[in-house]
């Protein structure tokens, strides 16, 4: 199967920098790539069933999981649109819905989608 992958964001914009891995059928990682300045992979060929799923992440939206064996056979062109992730946290004042817009190992920052508020979370040594 060849595969011509592409990969936009919530505004129908390629999006650079998303990672994408082929993994077997224990979940392990077998290759993995990070998509370019338009969304786009390397042409994938995969021509057994060793490689069960191709998973696209990216920080502040949703995982993609597909899964390979629907796509034996065919020269196909995949164009994947991410959906943004939300993480909901409830108090007893209400419910607040937050979108991670930086990770990285020393800093957390969410992004409220109830009332546009940031909030930003330092790890402590």
């Amino acid at each position: 199967m060849f595969l011509d992958l592409q990969v936009f964001n919530n505004q129908k914009e390629p999006q650079s920098g998303v990672h994408v891995t082929l993994r077997n059928q224990n979940n392990k990682i077998v290759l993995g790539f990070v998509s370019d300045s338009i969304g786009k992979f390397p042409p994938l060929i995969i021509y057994d069933t060793y490689i069960q799923s191709i998973n696209l992440s990216f920080i502040g939206y949703n995982d993609v999981k597909i899964a390979t064996d629907s796509l034996f056979g065919k020269s196909t062109k995949i164009e994947v649109y991410l959906e943004d992730s939300s993480e909901t946290y409830t108090n007893h004042v209400g419910t607040y819905k937050f979108l991670i817009k930086h990770l990285n190992a020393d800093n957390l920052e969410l992004s409220s989608l109830n009332g546009g508020k940031t909030l930003k979370l330092k790890r402590i040594p």
